[in-house]
């Protein structure tokens, strides 16, 4: 099932900071002299990094009678014994209570993004390409909040969450409803 989970996995977060380093290294060229090569680049790199965010957002888990199955997106799968389970607990989910709060950040953050966007867009047509402003971090910066806020919508569907200590591993499982709630609270609870 793929339920949102949330785990420090050092493979992926080596590929985030260093595409995140990449977007800062080919954003200087660019901001101090713009040519279509180093937008392009940029662009590249931009899109490179949003999709990395989103792809690794999705783990599927596999729970059979004797193994945890983590299949994280472009890596080997995680493999953690039942047995090496040391503890599996049931807690509050703080993104649940959160939601009425989260809804009205979304909006805020989407208008002010949507000014900046069209004023630095304006800016841009009415300057010149070189001139203008550099609308790829601009649009990074969007699609960077728009994924802060789908994943804590993913992960704020349920008021209750299951964390997992297994191996130095902190893993919390976010269910979507109660019957993947129940599901893995009767696998993981035993």
């Amino acid at each position: 099932m793929s339920v949102p989970l949330q785990m420090i996995d050092w493979r992926i977060l080596a590929i985030l900071i260093g595409l995140s380093l990449l977007f800062l290294i080919f954003s200087l060229p660019d901001h101090l002299n713009r040519t279509p090569t180093t937008y392009l680049l940029e662009v590249l790199i931009a899109t490179a990094l949003i999709a990395a965010f989103f792809l690794f957002e999705y783990n599927k888990i596999t729970i059979d009678l004797e193994m945890l199955l983590i299949k994280v997106p472009l890596f080997k799968s995680l493999k953690i014994p039942l047995g090496d389970v040391e503890s599996a607990t049931i807690v509050d989910n703080t993104m649940y209570k959160l939601k009425k709060l989260y809804y009205i950040l979304v909006v805020v953050v989407f208008v002010f993004l949507f000014i900046k966007i069209t004023k630095d867009y304006a800016r841009l047509s009415s300057m010149g390409f070189a001139d203008g402003p550099n609308i790829a971090i601009i649009a990074i910066t969007y699609f960077l909040f728009t994924f802060i806020f789908y994943r804590w919508y993913r992960r704020s569907r349920y008021p209750e969450s299951i964390k997992i200590h297994a191996e130095n591993k902190d893993i919390t499982l976010f269910p979507r409803n109660s019957a993947e709630f129940h599901l893995l609270k009767d696998k993981l609870m035993r």
